[in-house]
């Protein structure tokens, strides 16, 4: 198989980021070997929307408000913050955690959000940033049954 599907790619991502400790910024400034106000910038090469309403699922549904919408081709640049932060047009996820070959990014549910983000960057041998995942979620509820939630999942990978 030549390509990977977008779903291994974050159900990955999502596990590697499940294995980490949370981590604060180191004391160096430098996140992963990033340090803030690092740039670089990906082209998108793959795009997956899918909403879940209690057990139906819809694949390639519309990107919904709240969530980044970036199109295939689309060259999307981003820039690391001053707390190591992934941000984006339209996103910022917090520092988690890195490896020898990624750093992780998560935005956490919590009892305000129930809507959690990732992000990876992979990194080559020299720590040089050379692709990016992106996961975002997005909870409604609309009544208290399990056909009144609804979850929407949006998946980028850019190289």
């Amino acid at each position: 198989m030549k390509t990977i599907s977008l779903q291994l790619i974050v159900l990955c991502g999502s596990l590697l980021s499940a294995t980490f400790a949370q981590a604060g910024g180191p004391a160096s400034g430098s996140f992963g070997g990033f340090t803030a106000g690092k740039k670089f910038t990906f082209t998108v090469q793959q795009v997956k929307s899918n909403q879940t309403t209690g057990t139906r699922v819809k694949t390639n549904v519309p990107i919904p408000s709240g969530i980044p919408k970036f199109t295939k081709g689309q060259k999307v640049t981003f820039r690391i913050g001053s707390n190591g932060q992934l941000t984006g047009p339209g996103f910022s996820i917090a520092f988690l955690n890195s490896s020898t070959n990624a750093n992780l990014y998560a935005k956490l549910p919590n009892s305000k959000t129930v809507s959690p983000n990732a992000a990876s960057v992979f990194k080559d041998g020299s720590g040089k940033p050379v692709a990016t995942t992106m996961t975002f979620y997005q909870y409604r509820i609309s009544n208290y049954t399990p056909n009144g939630l609804s979850i929407n999942l949006v998946g980028y990978v850019l190289k």
